[in-house]
């Protein structure tokens, strides 16, 4: 049984995430300790403990301390399997944790398994500190598509905080091969499109953010598509998405609403973000980088990109990614700054 230390680097909840992305595709024990010893509210929150339940059932895995405010878990997966599953964090608590990341917990276990899968997961959507929906579908799996994964989502209600209530569906077909992308190169910038939403609000916040959005994004790139729409969700909520559509990669970014933030401000953050990535010369955007190491390392070849920055959640999924497997992989570059992800997958499942 491996031992994760929870308190490294970033001691977040992305420790446990990919320990059991890992410990369900390579069936092997781990115990973790020091459980998101560095976050405000330490231990499992609802999100963490739906993401291991989850696990559980899908890998048909022995548990112990799976529990609210748990700080240490021991897991021991079986076999994955296939199927339907339906998963929801206010089962656990009133909550908007979100259905992003556990999606991207699982992802990994079920794009293995034997049979084609669906899964419901109802929770946040529109969260901070999460990927929003738009991202998970028009940036995460659109890059998974580009290694191998066959992986689609729809919303059916948007989960704003702190409410939570959404609604999403993700399909997932067994991966055939994970072939590593080589050199990524970002190329030309093609296409910039922008969608603004709002939830049990007035539709003309949302047709101010895209005002704002549109505005800030004059100087680099004409917008080729705006989408105002209004999503049904339990709460109020609102959301700017700014998408860069480029020759060889995608790059997304979001800001959300909340009380006394004027929408000028939500829809400007998206698209200054934005402006910020294609100044960079980056290949990745700051986000994207991490959430595609755990996939790179099981892919089959080299791979090498320009990080937008070196964040210490992607030093630290590095870091938990090698305590499973001997990944020959570095990032060069300083903390803060942009850098280089390079290295060779173990080509899993090959």
């Amino acid at each position: 049984m491996l031992n994760i230390d929870g308190s490294y680097g970033e001691g977040g909840g992305q420790l446990l995430r990919t320990s059991l992305s890992l410990s369900c595709l390579l069936r092997l024990p781990f115990r973790i300790v020091n459980l998101r010893l560095k976050r405000p509210k330490p231990g499992l929150q609802p999100q963490h403990l739906t993401a291991v339940l989850a696990a559980q059932q899908i890998a048909s895995a022995q548990v112990e301390g799976a529990q609210l405010n748990s700080t240490s878990l021991s897991f021991a997966p079986a076999t994955i399997i296939g199927g339907h599953f339906d998963f929801d964090v206010s089962r656990i608590a009133p909550s908007a944790g979100s259905t992003s990341l556990i999606l991207q917990t699982i992802l990994p276990p079920l794009g293995f398994a034997p049979d084609p899968c669906t899964i419901v997961l109802k929770g946040g959507t529109h969260v901070p500190f999460s990927p929003v929906f738009e991202y998970i579908q028009q940036v995460f799996l659109p890059s998974l598509a580009s290694l191998g994964v066959d992986a689609s989502i729809q919303i059916r209600k948007a989960g704003f905080y702190p409410v939570g209530g959404g609604e999403i569906e993700a399909k997932v077909n067994p991966v055939e091969a994970l072939t590593a992308p080589g050199q990524v190169s970002r190329g030309a910038l093609t296409e910039v499109s922008c969608t603004s939403l709002v939830s049990r609000l007035p539709i003309s916040i949302a047709q101010r953010q895209m005002q704002a959005m549109v505005s800030s994004l004059k100087s680099v790139r004409e917008v080729n598509q705006q989408a105002v729409l209004e999503l049904p969700s339990p709460g109020p909520g609102t959301c700017a998405f700014a998408l860069a559509r480029c020759e060889g990669t995608l790059a997304g970014f979001s800001s959300l609403g909340k009380r006394g933030k004027p929408a000028e401000q939500v829809g400007a953050e998206a698209a200054q973000a934005l402006n910020s990535f294609l100044a960079s010369g980056a290949d990745l955007d700051l986000h994207l980088a991490d959430q595609l190491l755990l996939w790179l390392v099981l892919s089959n070849g080299r791979f090498q990109a320009r990080v937008q920055q070196v964040t210490q959640h992607l030093l630290t999924n590095l870091w938990v990614i090698q305590q499973f497997l001997s990944a020959r992989v570095e990032i060069l570059g300083e903390l803060g700054q942009p850098g280089l992800l390079q290295g060779e997958g173990v080509g899993f499942g090959t």
